[in-house]
């Protein structure tokens, strides 16, 4: 008999545990996923199996995937990931097709984790409290945090492996969360290829789009500018039993107008070296952007 295994992971506020009914999958979980040792009770429990269905649906690189729902069941891919969820005894349950787990294409896992962070988040947000995760890399630098983003190739693992002497919090997703008492960035569990993870957050004080130069610059942007250059690097705020786009959309929409107004938004041009901090922190001192950590 197989021994089923189970695997802890803290998203956000959140605590999530998996139970894999194959010592394989929980395997491949845990390389991509870091554990958490925390003792506080969980708030949702995922079964994972795996799919028994012979045609096994081919993963195609740069491929858009569909999200189904019917009724308290999801479908995504089609059939590479089916699932179901039990709102009031907090439970999911997650098939995984072999296809994930031979090409370990993990991210399309971490697309259904980031839609558990969403069903749990308007579960139990306030009126004040809003969050969505952006595709990015994330650094904590004298107790401020700082979010660089763009499109692949922009450079976010660049500048997070020459922040060795920051405290990295993720080089490619992060959760940004907005309350009356302030913002916060914070790294989510989904492991990057070359850094170890974070699970610290820190009060955000800038955020910036990159942009590759032979020289190290920063230029203001306007509100404008940002919404527009942030929007594509977010994921779509939808929980797992959800496909209402146009809700998510203006739900992010608001999110990221009411950012606009608090942290300020950078266009930073730079090299593959560590130059790039020297004008971030000429333009910190005239800032003086830090934020009181929220609660």
């Amino acid at each position: 008999m197989t021994r089923e295994v189970e695997v802890r992971v803290q998203f956000g506020s959140f605590i999530i545990d998996l139970t894999c009914e194959r010592e394989d999958v929980a395997d491949f979980i845990k390389v991509h996923f870091d554990e958490t040792s925390s003792a506080a009770p969980s708030d949702v429990s995922l079964k994972v199996s795996v799919l028994s269905d012979e045609n096994i649906p081919n993963i195609e690189s740069g491929k858009s995937y569909v999200h189904s729902v019917d009724k308290h069941k999801f479908n995504f891919g089609p059939d590479l990931i089916k699932g179901s969820w039990n709102d009031k005894k907090r439970t999911c349950r997650l098939a995984l097709s072999e296809s994930i787990l031979s090409t370990e294409e993990i991210w399309l896992l971490n697309r259904i984790m980031c839609r558990i962070f969403y069903t749990l988040f308007f579960k139990e947000k306030g009126d004040d409290k809003k969050a969505f995760i952006v595709h990015s890399s994330a650094v904590i630098k004298n107790g401020k945090g700082y979010v660089f983003f763009g499109p692949a190739g922009s450079g976010k693992s660049t500048v997070a492996h020459f922040s060795e002497r920051c405290e990295v919090l993720h080089d490619d997703m992060n959760l940004v969360v907005m309350s009356q008492k302030g913002s916060l960035v914070q790294g989510i569990p989904f492991n990057p290829t070359q850094l170890r993870l974070s699970d610290r957050r820190g009060p955000l004080s800038m955020f910036f789009s990159l942009h590759k130069s032979d020289e190290a610059k920063i230029e203001k942007g306007s509100r404008d500018e940002f919404a527009s250059a942030v929007l594509p690097e977010i994921f779509l705020p939808q929980p797992v039993l959800s496909g209402g786009r146009r809700q998510a959309f203006q739900y992010l929409l608001n999110c990221v107008n009411e950012l606009a107004e608090k942290v300020p938004y950078y266009r930073l041009f730079f090299k593959r070296d560590k130059s790039f901090w020297d004008p971030i922190e000429a333009l910190e001192d005239v800032h003086g952007g830090y934020q009181q950590m929220p609660h």
